[in-house]
């Protein structure tokens, strides 16, 4: 029977009544309260912490990466799942899968509804999850999300609905595959599995989302306030206002990163485009670096990282 860790960090998937209180549950808890996981594997738990997503920071997420880390080194699982609130599941998995070194499957799961509701997705989601962190075809592919039965990389998944429990999807890109009937189904690939090993978060990066009549107000205050990168959500296909322009290129000069992604769910920065004030083509002959189907805040987490590893110019460009 292969051995999986869970490792819980509270969220909306430990939560539940005892004895007429809410509480949330230890990972021991949750792993006691689904039977059928016995008959899945061999599962140890431990805490790392028991709080809602929100109230995780990135030096929470450091020390976590560093935890599973150490114990796969010295534990060695077969597979690793994570419990976390779905809040910010998709930039703390997307964390997770850029900072570990590993080939065996990492699964993070939440849950939409707790136990307290009639239609939770808890014991389904928790299920799964584990059956996935058994499954040799989640190997050397990086961090999963396994949510509502379907397996989402790590790099592409967003919460899309406030409460749906099919909210967590990949626009542009579809799920993985599926956990079904018992069994794990691929039905798409992971071309690479980037890494990058910081040893501390020492980076500050701002998300800036552009807008009608949008000025350079926001980022000339991300500047002041020591800001060592910054992630703008353009239109469409990239392109932002002309205000902007000024400040970005003051930025630029400061030795400021600056990656620029389309604010749709879905589809490429257009590159071969007009050359005008405030165009991608443009932005990107200025140093802009464009990252291609890349949210917002998931940008933001992979700067983050990068600057905070020491990598810096043409470095955080091939990164991206």
């Amino acid at each position: 029977m292969k051995q999986i860790l869970l490792v819980g960090t509270g969220g909306t998937i430990a939560e539940d009544v005892r004895n007429g209180e809410f509480v949330m549950l230890s990972a021991g808890e949750l792993v006691a309260s689904v039977s059928s996981i016995l008959q899945i594997a061999s599962v140890t738990s431990v805490d790392f912490i028991r709080v809602p997503s929100p109230a995780i920071l990135f030096n929470d997420l450091l020390n976590l990466s560093k935890t599973i880390q150490k114990a796969i080194s010295e534990n060695k699982p077969d597979g690793i799942v994570v419990t976390m609130g779905t809040d910010t599941l998709e930039e703390n998995a997307y964390f997770l899968d850029l900072t570990l070194d590993t080939d065996i499957p990492v699964i993070v799961t939440g849950s939409m509804r707790s136990r307290i509701h009639i239609s939770s997705d808890t014991d389904y989601n928790l299920e799964s999850a584990i059956l996935a962190a058994t499954s040799e075809k989640l190997k050397k592919i990086g961090v999963v999300v396994v949510m509502n039965g379907e397996i989402h990389h790590a790099k592409y998944v967003s919460k899309t609905n406030t409460s749906s429990v099919a909210s967590f999807q990949s626009p542009g890109f579809g799920p993985l595959g599926f956990v079904s009937g018992g069994n794990v189904i691929l039905s798409n690939s992971v071309l690479r599995h980037e890494h990058v090993k910081p040893e501390q978060i020492s980076a500050r990066v701002d998300l800036l989302r552009c807008c009608v009549g949008l000025d350079g107000s926001m980022l000339e205050s991300a500047l002041n306030l020591g800001s060592n990168g910054i992630v703008i959500e353009g239109f469409g296909g990239g392109d932002v206002t002309p205000a902007l322009v000024p400040s970005i290129r003051k930025a630029l000069t400061k030795g400021v990163a600056i990656v620029l992604v389309s604010r749709c769910i879905s589809g490429p920065i257009n590159q071969p485009a007009l050359d005008f004030e405030g165009s991608p083509y443009s932005l990107a002959k200025e140093g802009v670096i464009l990252a291609n189907n890349t949210s917002g805040i998931k940008a933001r987490v992979k700067l983050i990282v990068a600057l905070s590893a020491g990598m810096r110019g043409s470095a955080i460009q091939e990164f991206f």
